[in-house]
């Protein structure tokens, strides 16, 4: 299209300067006619008057010449040519029901007048006109097609390469594709993609090694930890205290493994396995796990949790979870924090929701910071992401008895 309106606008460049240079051809024809043709008629009947010739009425095809002496009566001219002055010459006139280019000359004793039709000179300009016309619309369909055809020939080897990027997948190894293309640019194009997708690569098997390292450098200390702590518990001698410092330790730790495990769920690009997890299996632990910073708080945690299987694996359900009930904990003293699971929605209602922005959708952005000031968490962040991965759209709004909420269509398909 771009090519197009390029060689259009050259076209009607030169075209505008085509039908400049035929009107300043017409405008020079004129006055040829007018100053230089008709003075020569003139200069001929004026001689072939001296000499007594006969030179009134027509002369040629477009000629009319009249003749007015000192001592005739004006009445033979036509009314036009009577008003007219030697000093008005060359106008045009209408005698007859015709137009013409009128000169006159004056001699002793009478006045010559010549007219010259102009209906040749109209019909030389329509036929410039319809010329110029036909040429416009001859050279802007002529551009239409050169232009088509050129952006064909330009743009193929860019749809093939766009084509073949198309299928490049980073999970698996790629062949350079600028060996293909034997045109100096189309060839550096292709060398600048295949360096790109080389740099892409590399990030992702580096992304790749990292998080299989780091899944299996976290597990195995946690796997130490988790068997420590199963050896301790066994123990029948412990002292209350240190027993339930040791099951808060335990508690940690696996939450800890969870979330490792719903982090590299994130970080890998597999999609999310159709089978699901028993809801009420992961809010077991809930109650028991913030049921201290809860009484801190004085706050109760109430679940209504129907016997369901969600649509995602345990391990990011249970992050999920455990975030939600976070925050929410941390923004609410002395209220009752409600968390509903249902066949198609995850609801959390806080207690209060002191320091929550008006629109609670804005808490789930990374770089989010709160009026009030401090460090807001990446908690709901974090539940916004694996929401986006499980395809659950997440919004957050007031409820009816007023206290903030968070909604979350676990219903909805996978992305």
């Amino acid at each position: 299209m771009r090519l197009f309106l390029g060689m259009l606008t050259v076209t009607l460049c030169a075209t505008a300067g085509f039908a400049l240079a035929v009107n300043e051809f017409v405008t020079v024809l004129e006055q040829e006619l007018l100053l230089q043709t008709m003075s020569r008629e003139l200069d001929g009947l004026v001689s072939d008057y001296r000499q007594g010739v006969d030179i009134t009425g027509s002369r040629g095809k477009t000629g009319v010449v009249f003749v007015q002496g000192d001592d005739e009566p004006k009445t033979v001219l036509p009314p036009v040519l009577s008003r007219l002055s030697q000093a008005q010459q060359h106008l045009k006139v209408r005698v007859g029901g015709k137009e013409y280019y009128a000169a006159m000359r004056r001699i002793p004793g009478a006045a010559i007048y010549l007219l010259v039709d102009v209906d040749p000179i109209d019909a030389l300009e329509k036929r410039l006109a319809v010329i110029g016309w036909s040429t416009l619309t001859l050279t802007v369909l002529v551009a239409l097609l050169i232009s088509l055809a050129c952006s064909f020939l330009i743009l193929r080897p860019v749809r093939n390469l766009a084509r073949r990027l198309s299928y490049i997948e980073p999970q698996t190894a790629q062949t350079p594709i600028a060996e293909d293309y034997h045109d100096s640019d189309m060839h550096e194009i292709a060398a600048s993609f295949d360096g790109l997708v080389e740099r892409f690569q590399r990030f992702v098997d580096r992304e790749r090694a990292f998080t299989a390292d780091a899944g299996h450098e976290l597990r195995t200390p946690l796997s130490v930890a988790l068997s420590t702590h199963e050896l301790l518990l066994a123990a029948d001698d412990l002292p209350p205290r240190v027993r339930e410092r040791l099951l808060r330790s335990n508690a940690a730790c696996h939450r800890m493994s969870r979330t490792i495990t719903a982090l590299l769920f994130l970080a890998r690009d597999n999609r999310p396995g159709q089978s699901g997890c028993n809801a009420r299996d992961i809010v077991r632990d809930l109650q028991p796990y913030y049921q201290r910073i809860l009484d801190i708080r004085d706050s109760t945690l109430v679940l209504y949790v129907s016997d369901i299987t969600v649509a995602a694996p345990p391990e990011a359900l249970n992050t999920l979870l455990h975030n939600l009930v976070e925050h929410a904990i941390s923004h609410t003293r002395n209220g009752v924090i409600e968390l509903h699971i249902d066949a198609r929605t995850i609801c959390i209602s806080y207690g209060d929701g002191h320091h929550l922005p008006s629109d609670l959708d804005d808490v789930f952005d990374r770089e989010y910071q709160p009026e009030s000031g401090g460090e807001f968490g990446l908690g709901l962040y974090l539940v916004g992401r694996i929401c986006a991965r499980l395809g659950w759209p997440v919004c957050g709004r007031t409820s009816v008895n007023g206290k903030p909420s968070i909604h979350i269509a676990c219903g909805s398909p996978p992305a």
